[in-house]
Order: C-alpha cells, then sequence, then structure tokens
C-alpha cells in the first residue's frame, strides 16, 4: 500500500476503532492492508461485502477511486450495523447504496461476484451460508474468509473447499494480527494464472 493511501485508510480505521467498533471487533489493520492490495491487483467490478463495518470503507474507497465502474453490496445480519457503516461511510464522502440486510439479500442473492469477503455475523452462521455465499461468486473469484483461526472454522473450511473444488490458501503471513486472528482465501479455478 502506497504511503499515501496507508496514511489516510489508516487516519479512517483511527477514526473508526475510536467511533464505531473498537479494534477487536473490527477487522483488523493487517486485514485491511491485505484487501487493499489485493482489490489493487484483482481490479474487481463486483465486490460482496459479507459484514459491514471498515471493509464498507475500503471498498467503497475503492470503487471512488476506481477508473472502471465498481459495484459493492455491503451487508449484516442486524439494522443497527449497516446504519453505523452507512453513518460512517456518509462521513467519508462514500456511495451509501446497496447496504443490505442479510435476510434480504438471501432471498434473492445476486451473482456474478469477482470479490468476496466472507466476514458475516458468528463462525455457525457462516458455515451455514458457505455454499450461498459460494453461488454468488463467479468462476474464478475470489474469496476471503476473516477469523480463519476459530477452530471450528479452520477444520470446516478446508473440507468445504475440497468437497466443491475450491482452492485454499492461509493468509496467517499477511493478516495474523495481535489478537491471533488471521484469515484465509478461497478460489474458484479459472482465477488468471491457474
Amino acid at each position: 500500500m502506497r504511503t499515501h493511501m496507508r496514511n489516510q485508510i489508516g487516519a479512517a480505521y483511527r477514526d473508526y476503532t475510536s467511533r464505531v467498533s473498537d479494534a477487536n471487533m473490527s477487522i483488523s489493520f493487517k486485514m485491511v492492508t491485505y484487501l487493499w492490495d489485493t482489490i489493487q491487483k484483482l481490479k474487481p467490478h463486483r465486490i460482496l461485502d459479507l459484514g459491514s463495518g471498515f471493509s464498507s470503507f475500503v471498498f467503497r474507497l475503492y470503487a471512488k477511486k476506481s477508473r472502471h465502474d465498481v459495484v459493492v453490496f455491503s451487508v449484516d445480519t442486524a439494522k443497527k450495523w449497516l446504519r453505523g457503516t452507512e453513518k460512517f461511510l456518509l462521513k467519508h464522502d462514500l456511495d451509501t447504496e446497496r447496504l443490505v440486510l442479510w435476510k434480504n439479500l438471501a432471498k434473492d442473492m445476486p451473482g456474478g461476484f469477482d470479490l468476496v469477503l466472507h466476514d458475516l455475523a458468528d463462525i455457525r452462521r457462516r458455515m451455514k451460508v458457505m455454499n450461498a455465499v459460494a453461488e454468488a461468486a463467479k468462476p474464478g473469484a475470489l474469496i476471503v474468509c476473516d477469523d480463519a483461526h476459530k477452530t471450528e472454522y479452520s477444520a470446516f473450511l478446508p473440507k468445504w473447499a475440497a468437497k466443491h473444488g475450491w482452492k485454499l490458501e492461509s493468509l496467517q503471513g499477511e493478516t495474523l494480527d495481535d489478537l491471533g486472528r488471521c484469515a484465509v482465501e478461497l478460489w474458484k479455478p479459472g482465477r488468471e494464472g491457474e
């Protein structure tokens, strides 16, 4: 991440973790850096942000600065979190369209997503909806699963990936934070370079 962007995103992250959701509940700054670097490399057109929050800021900042059209869906299970996300996005002059409750999105799940961050609610919910999340991703898409350090989730993800034909790669080196949190990425065969 370039110094200017790191400073801009870092200032927003400090604001978010002091006023909206503390750093223990928000994605880590290492995860923020990984996401920003990944979207710069992949240049996605459609992003599914499951678990609204600071990730919504990252994806919508990318959309604002992108030279191509970018559609971001930020999804949560509680209206309270969506309202907090909306308020924060407005404060930073970012788009607030497509802030959606999971129960509404799940009824008529859009598809064709290039990038999915799966950080929705609790781990059991994430496992339960994994198939629906994967169906929303297009061939060659990348799904990033946060909190992959949790025992039940870390056992589930490799089995799910093998069963459904997805490749899994640990992001421990890029995302391991002081709280021991880390992520994995999953991608469908057909991604460039595969």
